[in-house]
């Protein structure tokens, strides 16, 4: 049969942060399928292409800068890939914003020069 994918060790930082979200390690481990799933080259990373994949949309679609904007902020180590921990940290943070804060975070994503204004420019 199949090889099962055990998840790498993950910093305490990242542990205390799936502790907080109370995830429980079977979580950890589906997440981690779904990372392993979608790393197409096996690198142990996902690339900007590996992300339009995982959502299903096209890099020239109108969900682009959102999602472009998403990878750079869980981009931690800024080198153009998300580990493991900057997937499984962004989406669990990202999980536990309620309503408003979904719409504030996505207001200051979309609002690039940070006046406090959404301008025809930034759509």
């Amino acid at each position: 049969m199949g090889q099962k994918l055990v998840a790498p060790p993950l910093e305490q930082r990242t542990e205390e942060i799936l502790l907080m979200y109370n995830i429980a390690p079977k979580r950890v481990s589906k997440l981690w399928a779904t990372f392993v799933k979608m790393d197409r080259d096996c690198n142990g990373f996902w690339t900007k292409a590996e992300v339009y994949r995982l959502v299903q949309e096209p890099p020239q679609s109108m969900m682009a800068p959102l999602i472009d904007a998403l990878f750079v902020l869980a981009d931690r180590g800024s080198d153009g890939n998300l580990s493991f921990e900057d997937f499984v940290v962004s989406f669990c943070s990202y999980c536990a914003l309620g309503k408003e804060e979904v719409l504030q975070f996505l207001f200051l994503i979309v609002d690039s020069d940070r006046n406090g204004y959404i301008t025809k420019d930034e759509l």
